[in-house]
Order: C-alpha cells, then sequence, then structure tokens
C-alpha cells in the first residue's frame, strides 16, 4: 500500500495513507473505465464509501473480518423494529405458502377437514417465520411441564434464529432428530384426529387414522430432514442461496413420490385398501411443504432480508455486483464466495469515515 501510493509525499499518519491510497484507487479505476466506456454503470465514489462503511461497521459489530452474502443474519438490521418486521413478513410468506398447500390438499382429500388443515398450516406457517428460540425457550422455563425431552427436540427442528442455507444431501444426525420430532409432532395431530374421529365414527375408526397419521408422518418427517445438510464451501458470491434453491426442487421432486408411498402404506391401516386418490394428494401436498422446509425457507428469509437491508440503505441491490466492484478497485479481497478488506487497517478506517 505504502509503495503503490509514495510519490515523493510526506506521509505523517496511517490516516492520510489510508485516503491517499482510496484517492488512488478510484483514480486507477476510473481511468480504466473510461477506456472501455463502462463509467455511467459503476457506482459512484459516495456511494462505495458508503456502502464499505456500512460493511466495515457490521463486521466489527459481528466480531467478522470477512462476508459471505448467503451468510448475512437479521442481526444486520439497524433496530428491534426492522428485526419484527422481518419476522412478521418471512411469516406471512411462509403462512400463505403452508396455508394454500392445505387448502388445496385437503380440499381434494378431506373437504371436512379442508377450513381446519388450512387454519393449521397458515398457523404453523407464521408461527414457524416469527418464532424465537431465544424468547419461547425463556417462556418455557417457566412451565415445569413443559421440560420434555421431546420438545427439546422439536424446537431443534424449528429453530431459525440464523438463516442458514442448505445442499441436498445426507445426515443421519439430522434423520434421527427429524423422525424423533416427527413422531413427536405426529402424535399430537394423530390424538386430536383420534379425538375426532371416535366422536364421529367410533373408537376404532379413531384409533387407526391416529396411529396411520402418526406413524406416516414419523418416518416421512425422518427420511425429509436428512435430505438435507449445511452448505460446507462456497466458490462463488451467493452460492449457498442459489444451492438452497435447487436443493428445495430437488427434495420437492424426490419427496414428493416417497410420501405416495408412505400415505399408501399408512393408509392401509385405516382403509384396509389401498387408495391412490388419497396418496396422491397426500404425495403433492408433502412434497411441496418439503421443498419449503429443506431449501425453501432461507431463500425466502434472506431475500426478505436482503429487501430490508437495501430499504435501509444498507447494502446496495446488487450486492455481489458491488462487492466484485469494490475488489476490482482492490479495496476488497475475494477468496471463493467470500470478501474480505485487503487490511484490518483499511477495514477500521471505513468503520470511522463519514459515509
Amino acid at each position: 500500500m505504502m509503495v503503490t501510493v509514495y510519490q515523493d509525499r510526506q506521509i505523517r499518519t496511517s490516516e492520510e495513507l489510508l485516503d491517499l491510497y482510496i484517492d488512488y484507487a478510484f483514480t486507477r479505476r476510473n481511468s480504466a473505465l473510461k477506456s472501455t466506456g463502462k463509467g455511467d454503470r459503476t457506482p459512484t465514489r459516495p456511494q462505495v464509501i458508503h456502502y464499505l462503511h456500512c460493511l466495515a461497521r457490521q463486521l466489527k459489530l459481528q466480531s467478522k473480518s470477512e462476508l459471505l452474502i448467503e451468510r448475512i443474519q437479521p442481526k444486520s438490521l439497524p433496530n428491534d423494529h426492522d428485526r419484527l418486521l422481518y419476522r412478521l413478513l418471512c411469516g406471512g410468506m411462509i403462512s400463505v405458502f403452508s396455508g394454500g398447500v392445505g387448502w388445496v390438499v385437503f380440499g381434494q382429500v378431506a373437504a371436512e377437514f379442508q377450513l381446519f388443515m388450512t387454519i393449521v398450516g397458515l398457523a404453523g406457517g407464521f408461527f414457524y417465520g416469527v418464532y424465537s428460540r431465544e424468547t419461547l425457550d425463556n417462556e418455557l422455563q417457566k412451565i415445569p411441564l413443559l421440560h420434555l425431552p421431546f420438545l427439546q427436540t422439536i424446537l431443534d427442528l424449528l429453530d431459525n434464529e440464523e438463516i442458514e442455507p442448505v445442499r441436498l444431501g445426507w445426515s443421519w444426525n439430522r434423520a434421527k432428530t427429524g423422525l424423533i420430532a416427527g413422531l413427536s409432532l405426529g402424535f399430537v395431530l394423530g390424538f386430536v384426529v383420534f379425538l375426532y374421529d371416535w366422536l364421529v365414527g367410533g373408537f376404532w375408526l379413531g384409533l387407526r387414522w391416529g396411529l396411520a397419521l402418526w406413524i406416516s408422518y414419523g418416518c416421512f418427517m425422518g427420511i425429509v430432514s436428512g435430505l438435507q445438510a449445511g452448505v460446507r464451501g462456497s466458490t462463488e458470491p451467493n452460492q449457498g442461496i442459489w444451492e438452497s434453491v435447487q436443493n428445495a426442487i430437488a427434495v420437492t421432486l424426490l419427496a414428493t413420490p416417497m410420501a405416495m408411498l408412505v400415505a399408501s402404506i399408512g393408509l392401509l391401516i385405516p382403509l384396509g385398501s389401498l387408495s391412490w386418490r388419497l396418496a396422491f394428494w397426500i404425495g403433492i401436498g408433502g412434497g411441496l411443504l418439503s421443498g419449503l422446509f429443506s431449501g425453501g425457507i432461507p431463500c425466502i428469509q434472506h431475500g426478505v432480508l436482503r429487501i430490508l437491508l437495501w430499504r435501509r440503505g444498507i447494502i446496495p441491490w446488487n450486492y455481489a455486483q458491488f462487492l466484485e466492484y469494490a475488489h476490482d478497485l482492490r479495496l476488497l479481497q475475494r477468496v471463493g464466495g467470500r470478501y474480505r478488506f485487503i487490511h484490518e487497517l483499511l477495514r477500521e478506517h471505513f468503520e470511522l469515515i463519514k459515509s
């Protein structure tokens, strides 16, 4: 850096050195852009300084030295109001999707359950979107009867405090967690169905449908949960989110026939015979919800977060393009999909500079 900017100048402080280096970076880059005629499509100097100032502050607040676009977290939002808005928007989008699946599927499978399952889908999706693990854990500590091992397993599976991109793979640990949580949730749902069918059609009818839902839901949750694993490395900007999109599509395509098979076997318990129509629609619903929870949700969360950060002026609309431009300026260095300031002193300088 010193060699780059030193031209018979008397440089007295590190701040002066860094200012001269920034001036040199823009002068060199602008000259190169003018020669190619691309200058009008690049960020202005004030924009670059502002967004790098925001980036330097975020890295400092989160005790990080580098940025992965797909690892931007809700804590980057400036205040509690924005974080609440983020949760409400995520909850609303997930709620509409899951409620829509409940309405369409149960409209074909069991019309008497259509409204009930739509409400369950809307409420469950909204709860998952706005759910805060830390807040709920604090509330659960006040209820001794809820200190149950299976409840902790369910909370582990529901934990969405941080946005975690996923890739298609197999994880025995996640499969085990999903199986336990699926059997636990399936037992609750099966018990509700058991009570309803008992009142409507008798004890044995309720028992058969309750057992079918309990076993089928638990096994299916175990299989689908095992199909996802965290992104191990990033060689391109925002690679994790694109892998999550691909994972959601792949899991939907894989889970749909699996859900049809599991439903066909499960329906043998209450019906005593195969019902391909019921199995088909249950498979469609199971596949869509599996895709949502196996890559779709991180994409929704990331998209909502990026829009809110852009609206607050913390990041530009095309963040990857901006970071690449800052890399071309030699203010940032890129390793795979990770960006970091070329020196810690430069990060500290941008943190203190007025945007």
